[in-house]
């Protein structure tokens, strides 16, 4: 599976019987494979947890709060102690190892993890271009995505691309439910009696980033 294999299984989704010998070719189908494949790439793993797109790392400290000063600029956004430097190869932040809760800020040009946890481990996606390490799932919903953002300009009718679209979320939501339950924890719940006796156990609630969104089916642009 490579590149060329991605484009033409979109062109096939399409309908239509053109394919592609390299994706640099000259041809309009070529063309517009490469103008839309890097964001549709890039969207459909930010939809998903896909495990061949999933990396871990200890974040950089960029700025700590302190409790007794009034904030200043640079300081973490109000209400949260630390803030860290997001990965320079990240395209979604998932969960911190230890799955509080944090938020995806700005600061100048630089993105930032900024949460209360102290010495963060970040678990997110990154940009996976290897289409050798993809699952056939993810293959899939690159492939009809793809399809669906050069249907019209290739001579397509609406409701072909938005079916298309309707085909690739699909994809995506088996993946959200496949990839989830790749995780084993047992969550255990203390009876009220037994908390009251000291009895503890590991939080209930774990803290997961919003995936990206899915691709529009009910309309479609074209500049």
């Amino acid at each position: 599976m490579d590149k060329t294999t991605i484009f033409n299984l979109a062109l096939s989704a399409m309908g239509t019987k053109n394919r592609i010998a390299l994706p640099t070719e000259t041809s309009v189908e070529a063309r517009e494979c490469a103008l839309w494949y890097e964001s549709v790439r890039q969207q459909v793993l930010c939809a998903a947890p896909f495990q061949e797109a999933r990396a871990t790392v200890r974040l950089a400290l960029q700025a700590e709060r302190d409790p007794d000063a009034d904030w200043v600029t640079g300081d973490p956004d109000p209400g949260w102690q630390f803030a860290y430097a997001a990965p320079q190869d990240m395209l979604r932040p998932r969960n911190i190892s230890t799955y509080d809760r944090f938020i995806l800020s700005v600061s100048g040009s630089e993105k930032r993890i900024v949460t209360n946890t102290e010495d963060a481990i970040l678990v997110y996606t990154f940009d996976q271009t290897n289409v050798d390490l993809w699952s056939v799932l993810l293959q899939n919903a690159v492939a009809l995505a793809l399809s669906s953002a050069i249907c019209l300009k290739l001579g397509g009718k609406l409701d072909r691309s938005q079916l298309i679209a309707a085909r690739a979320n699909d994809l995506l939501m088996q993946a959200r439910v496949m990839e989830g339950n790749i995780d084993d924890f047992q969550l255990e719940s203390v009876p009220p009696w037994l908390s009251a006796r000291g009895v503890d156990a590991m939080p209930s609630n774990r803290y997961f980033f919003p995936y990206g969104p899915l691709f529009v089916t009910d309309s479609v642009s074209v500049a």
